[in-house]
């Protein structure tokens, strides 16, 4: 059950040094038959000094109750592809001794080797296990709650006719965060960051040829400590007057991250890890298009920029950095990849029986992505929001 009251208020108007004052209020109480009530406000501030310029801000509070599915959905078995931090080949007690001592002193033996499917040693990080793992909901979940913060302006100079501009800040934070975590993020968290509360989710073999081994792992969803981003939104759009030649229009809108970071408990002694800028979690995103009208017909073009990306190393040949450390991986090489852009075309025509018809062609120079073996967003070695190929329609 929810009943909400949303308010605008204008304060004032037509005066000098505001052309605009209002404030936007909000409030939704909630009330859940499985977590209680709640309730969550939003509070908005428009301030226009001068008739060119806007300023704005906000404030609010979020909730958010797991799906049924997050709760109710069942669980799977799966046989994940993981690294092992204890292996001495590929893991991160090959060079860092305190993850060694971790592993030596929770019954994990001396050179140890993670074993693949095959019941062979593993040949490269990342192996298929040859182990059924638990995945899937967890009906003990508790709702996340979260805080949004935002401050901007949108300035529209009087002495350039058809220029906005506009720049805004932006600060999420969510509280108990459900999160589905790897088989690899869960042994990192145990080993390499001393998570007590992860190492209680595996057990690993304690006789036979497979000692060690990890031989049951349950990676259900749970509720992290937190996740928290923030950033910018730049936008600048120009509508040039018109011309007999047409009406031309530029539009260049991009987010930059300054950082995004989850912590995977409460606990003050365990280290965040940063994602930003780690496999399909761009630093900058950013795309210009360029359009022009002449009566019916229209044509636009349209460049998407991804800025670079990183990922463990898979193999030590295409390591750029292998000498990469970090409270969360341990001494493990990574791989830089370099920034993408892809670029689309469209041709349109505004038919006389209020249709129009368009013909378009995505990834015009059929840019192909870099490989990446973490497969971010994706089953494949390559980042599952590229374009695949050359895409036409009509």
């Amino acid at each position: 059950n929810e009943v909400y009251l949303e308010m605008q208020v204008p304060l004032l108007a037509d005066m000098a040094f505001a052309r605009e004052l209002s404030l936007d209020m909000a409030a939704r109480y909630s009330d859940y038959s499985n977590f209680g009530s709640t309730t969550n406000t939003k509070f908005g501030l428009k301030w226009k000094p001068i008739d060119s310029l806007l300023v704005r801000a906000t404030y609010g509070t979020g909730f958010r109750a797991p799906t049924v599915e997050d709760l109710y959905g069942g669980t799977v078995t799966t046989r994940d592809s993981y690294t092992d931090p204890c292996d001495m080949t590929f893991g991160a007690a090959a060079n860092n001794p305190q993850v060694l001592a971790r592993c030596l002193a929770k019954g994990v033996p001396a050179n140890f080797h993670q074993l693949a499917a095959d019941g062979n040693a593993a040949t490269v990080p990342g192996q298929q296990g040859g182990t059924d793992f638990t995945s899937g909901s967890n009906a003990e979940l508790k709702p996340e709650t979260a805080k949004t913060w935002t401050v901007g302006l949108v300035y529209s100079p009087e002495f350039v006719s058809g220029l906005d501009l506009s720049l805004d800040w932006w600060k999420i934070r969510i509280n108990d965060v459900i999160v589905g975590e790897s088989a690899t993020d869960m042994l990192n968290q145990c080993y390499v960051q001393g998570v007590d509360a992860a190492c209680s989710r595996f057990t690993r073999s304690t006789s036979g040829k497979t000692i060690g081994q990890v031989s049951s792992l349950d990676r259900t969803l749970l509720n992290a400590g937190y996740q928290e981003t923030a950033g910018y939104d730049i936008s600048v759009r120009y509508r040039l007057p018109e011309m007999a030649i047409g009406k031309f229009a530029i539009t260049w809108n991009t987010t930059y991250v300054d950082y995004l970071e989850r912590k995977n408990d409460n606990v003050d002694t365990t280290p965040v890890r940063q994602y930003t800028g780690w496999e399909g979690n761009f630093r900058v995103r950013s795309n210009l298009n360029l359009d022009w009208q002449y009566g019916n017909l229209g044509l636009g073009w349209t460049a998407r920029y991804y800025s670079g990306m990183q990922e463990n190393c898979a193999f030590a040949t295409e390591c750029s950095n292998p000498g990469f450390s970090s409270p969360y991986t341990g001494n493990q090489g990574i791989n830089k990849v370099g920034s993408n852009t892809f670029h689309d075309i469209q041709m349109r025509y505004i038919l006389p029986w209020n249709g129009t018809i368009s013909m378009g062609m995505n990834n015009v120079f059929d840019h192909q992505g870099p490989i990446m073996y973490s497969q971010p967003n994706s089953s494949f070695t390559y980042y599952g929001g590229f374009d695949i190929g050359r895409f036409m329609y009509m």
